[in-house]
């Protein structure tokens, strides 16, 4: 909901990965990327998802592509129970 609402992504691709002890979510889109400071006054979004993978025990990541396309990645790694 956030690509589109935020960075007017019109495609998003999702992909869980393991490895062993470690789950990681990435989420890409195509939208706008990130701009300016993430997670304003007004926005609280990121930091319940940074706080979520925090009480899990793990990290969140949030980033503009590196692969030269627009738009964002999100990763966010936790450690398996």
């Amino acid at each position: 909901t956030n690509a589109v609402r935020h960075g007017h992504a019109r495609t998003i691709a999702v992909r869980v990965t393991s490895r062993p002890g470690h789950i990681t979510l990435l989420i890409e889109d195509d939208g706008e990327g990130l701009r300016g400071a993430v997670g304003g006054p007004d926005h609280h979004g990121v930091t319940g998802m940074r706080e979520r993978a925090v009480r899990c025990g793990g990290t969140l990541l949030l980033e503009n592509r590196s692969d030269g396309r627009p738009g964002a990645r999100v990763t966010v790694d936790v450690p398996l129970a």
